[in-house]
């Protein structure tokens, strides 16, 4: 060989050394981040009023969450008799969120004195007892329809935090006097280049509260601080919402008296029955987001933050029912939708997990957004009396939610029950992923029909949170949503869900989400004319409608329906994240990453190595395949 043919050879094959090793190497900000996760990355820790962490100075506080791996508090003035109105105590509030800002962790504020948010720890009420909560409930023993305040049998008088009666979540006043006596404050107390760095607003677990729950145990009544006394002699009856004005709404927007058709919210199968209760359970979603959600937001964006917290009870279709109308409808007028996750199971992703998840990550994806939020704790755990749950747990349990789509974690860990060099692995977790998928892009081709229209038109309220009197069209509608959704999960393909509003938008691939090919609707729903003109545009056009079953396509070999599977794209590269939910050790192939020219990224030890033929994934462990080219 030559000299001239040797040295051709030489730089030909250097060329394609260099080519193969820039095709593998991710840009250098993002393996910065990757390698130390900043501020924005990294969970947040919920403290409330625990500025100093058993230091003596707030700084001193702030530095110990610093070094557990922290990246910013949710912090509120504190749970004092004094809430919200003691000026000694908002002084030490700005100094808590002084010190955060100075150790370089951002900060979110927490909008209520405990839960449920609306109450403002008492003073909206106190204000004005008119704005309580109402139900309107039903005796069909004597056919008797009463009006009074909402409180015995609901989540008001049946939760963790404190008894106290609460104000009505569809009242413009309630919602009104809420921000003025909360979020007003704030703005008002914080230095405006303090304010100016608050990221979000959390409320949190607002509701109608009109869902029956029967009466609280006599051993959880005696751990919960008690407000206001429960009168448990009061008929407990089936209920929904009511305000004042709802007959007045009710005929404006569909023309009939809802005082002369109020049977039919409680009784009757009749096509008329089932109209007046979709009709109403609408009106109850479009007035929840007018008196509550969207002035929170407008809010928010008039003071340049965001909307952020989360509803209750994510999971479980038929719960929106009572307590939101709507809840998909209700979630996408967050700026940044969120859920609580109260345990740190991985398994239970796929059990009700991913319905409690998905749920604002479709309303992110509807809203073209891209931040979500999860409160999570090992609450499960404690009450199990199993102590803290391991940090292997707690890392899975973000990673499968970071797969779903989740960015952001507001934590109701106890840091001191782990090691400083524990808490700051999970942390160091959760900011690895983020580091990669927090601007990416998730990926989907199916989407699943949220049918609440038809289950509303359905729905009975119940004196006690049981459906076994549900009639057997709506449990089939539910339990096929249910099922369906599960074995997506199971089966590695992504989605979200879609309800009537962006139908059309989304089919059509009008939405952020793109090109959909799958469509999934669960059993016993019919659509109208109009809307089955969309399902055949959507058919002829290349869209699969998939009536009551799933297509799975394999994305792993050997299958294994324990392993949960996001797709996200990101400037030029689409990553394959695989999260083992079991203590079993998985071995196989990710079918939808090439043989070769990808990487494998591990997030517990932070190592990156060229991508094997064959994934290996140990118990409770995450691995991202990142692959160069879309």
């Amino acid at each position: 060989m030559s000299s001239f043919t040797h040295f051709v050879f030489l730089a030909g094959l250097w060329g394609m050394l260099t080519l193969n090793l820039a095709a593998q190497t991710l840009p250098n900000t993002w393996m910065q981040e990757w390698n130390t996760p900043s501020a924005q990355n990294r969970p947040l820790q919920i403290i409330h009023g625990s500025y100093y962490r058993g230091k003596p100075t707030p700084e001193e506080g702030m530095e110990t969450l610093v070094e557990r791996g922290l990246g910013g508090v949710v912090i509120n003035v504190p749970f004092s008799d004094q809430y919200l109105q003691n000026e000694d105590e908002w002084k030490r509030f700005v100094h808590a969120v002084r010190a955060a800002d100075e150790k370089g962790l951002r900060y979110w504020i927490y909008d209520e004195k405990g839960y449920p948010s609306l109450a403002a720890g008492g003073l909206v009420l106190k204000e004005d007892p008119k704005r309580e909560a109402k139900e309107l409930v039903y005796d069909a023993k004597t056919g008797e329809f009463t009006v009074r305040p909402c409180f015995e049998y609901t989540h008001a008088s049946n939760n963790y935090d404190g008894i106290q009666r609460y104000p009505s979540l569809v009242n413009p006043e309630a919602g009104a006097a809420f921000i003025r006596l909360t979020h007003d404050a704030y703005y008002q107390h914080l230095p405006k280049e303090l304010f100016s760095k608050v990221e979000a607003f959390f409320t949190d677990e607002p509701s109608t509260n009109a869902l029956g729950m029967g009466p609280m145990s006599e051993a959880m009544r005696k751990r919960v601080k008690v407000y206001d006394p429960v009168d448990l002699t009061k008929p407990n009856l089936p209920m929904v919402v009511w305000e004042d004005d709802f007959p007045e709404i009710y005929k404006k927007r569909y023309g009939g008296d809802l005082n002369a058709v109020r049977k039919s919210l409680f009784t009757g199968d009749t096509d008329a029955d089932k109209a007046v209760r979709q009709n109403f359970w609408q009106m109850v979603a479009c007035r929840c987001c007018e008196a509550y959600y969207t002035p929170i937001r407008d809010w928010c964006r008039a003071h340049g933050t965001l909307a952020s917290g989360h509803t209750l009870a994510e999971e479980g279709l038929l719960l929106h029912i009572p307590l939101d109308g709507d809840k998909l409808e209700v979630l996408k007028k967050f700026d940044l939708p969120g859920l609580d996750f109260l345990s740190s199971v991985p398994e239970k992703a796929m059990d009700r997990g991913w319905q409690a998840v998905l749920f604002p990550v479709s309303a992110m994806v509807l809203n073209g957004g891209r931040r979500v939020m999860c409160e999570i704790s090992d609450h499960d755990f404690r009450i199990a009396e199993k102590g803290p749950a391991p940090v292997a747990f707690m890392q899975a349990s973000a990673a499968w939610q970071q797969a779903a789509g989740v960015t952001e974690f507001t934590l109701y860990y106890n840091p001191g029950d782990r090691t400083v060099a524990e808490y700051r692995a999970y942390c160091e977790h959760v900011g690895r992923v983020n580091a990669l998928l927090r601007d990416a892009k998730p990926v989907y081709t199916t989407v699943m029909y949220y049918p609440i229209r038809q289950c509303q038109a359905e729905f009975f309220p119940s004196a006690r949170r049981s459906w076994e009197s549900q009639s057997n069209a709506l449990q089939t509608m539910s339990n096929s949503y249910a099922d369906l959704g599960k074995r997506l999960v199971k089966n590695q393909t992504p989605f979200f869900m879609v309800g009537d509003a962006d139908l059309e938008r989304v089919l059509s691939g009008e939405s952020a989400a793109g090109k959909i090919m799958e469509f999934v609707v669960p059993q016993g729903v019919t659509f109208s004319p109009e809307q089955e003109k969309i399902l055949a545009a959507f058919e002829a056009a290349g869209g699969r409608v998939l009536r009551g079953e799933v297509r799975p396509t394999p994305v792993l070999e050997p299958a294994c329906d324990m392993v949960f599977y996001g797709k996200f794209v990101r400037e030029g590269w689409t990553f394959h994240m695989l999260v083992n939910l079991t203590d079993k050790p998985y071995s196989g192939k990710c079918l939808a990453v090439p043989a070769s020219g990808a990487l494998e990224l591990n997030p517990l030890d932070g190592s990156v190595v060229p991508a094997k033929t064959i994934v290996e994934i140990p118990g409770y462990q995450t691995r991202i395949l990142a692959v160069p080219g879309k």
